[in-house]
């Protein structure tokens, strides 16, 4: 978007080109202000009654991170938003090439590609309408912002242990091994979501659902363990480490 900005191109094609963000300034309004809804509600609750007291900076924090849901267009706005740009584009983009080589967490991102595309595909043989049935872009649109968020973590982690060494910025890897594997969970689980609204057909709703379910995902792995170990790590050092 700065390239677009400071480019010398004429107003009316800047602002062409920067209709082609919408979807991703969307994503990150939508995902922002949940993560921050998330952790206001969670600050409150480790409160408890002093959270919900004036006196207390938290009932504050809470307040202002609700509001993130309704301004600049309703989560729910920009959750159409999103879902009608996948659906208008048509893009079959599988994401990482399937190479044998990729690293766990390009694994999960990569098969998170194909189920969207396998949702996306759905969808459209089936003729339902996103923007009357607004379960199915609900659903895509957190498929993409799953997505979207996995392969963000994944490409500055990536960036962070080729600048600084693995040792260093053991704990970002920690954490997106975390956001991939539990991204691709819950990604998986929309999808299925979307196929058996998509299938009227028995047979061909079983048939598609064993597919999905034997995609060859890594093994998954105790997240519990995996989380409080990073826990462990920013409660030692008291703050997160940068």
């Amino acid at each position: 978007m700065d390239h677009v900005f400071d480019s010398a191109d004429p107003l009316n094609e800047r602002l062409k080109k920067l209709a082609n963000y919408a979807s991703e300034c969307a994503i990150n309004k939508v995902n922002c202000s949940e993560v921050l809804d998330r952790a206001a509600d969670e600050a409150v609750q480790i409160h408890g009654g002093y959270g919900y007291m004036q006196e207390y900076e938290v009932e504050r924090l809470y307040r202002d991170a609700r509001i993130s849901r309704i301004f600049e267009g309703t989560n729910e706005i920009n959750r159409l938003t999103i879902a009608k740009f996948l659906m208008k584009e048509m893009q079959q983009n599988s994401g990482t090439k399937p190479e044998t080589s990729l690293s766990r967490n390009r694994q999960f991102l990569y098969l998170s590609y194909q189920l969207l595309n396998k949702s996306l595909n759905a969808l459209i043989y089936s003729n339902i309408d996103i923007q009357q049935e607004q379960e199915y872009s609900r659903l895509l649109a957190d498929i993409k912002k799953g997505i979207y968020v996995m392969e963000s973590v994944v490409m500055r982690t990536e960036k962070a242990i080729q600048k600084n060494g693995k040792e260093k910025e053991r704990l970002k890897e920690m954490m997106t091994n975390v956001i991939c594997e539990e991204g691709f969970r819950k990604i998986k689980e929309m999808t299925v979501s979307v196929l058996s609204g998509a299938e009227s057909d028995e047979t061909e709703r079983k048939l598609i659902l064993e597919e999905i379910h034997s995609l060859p995902a890594p093994l998954f792995s105790d997240l519990f363990i995996q989380k409080r170990e990073i826990a462990e790590i920013i409660a030692d050092h008291e703050k997160y480490i940068v």
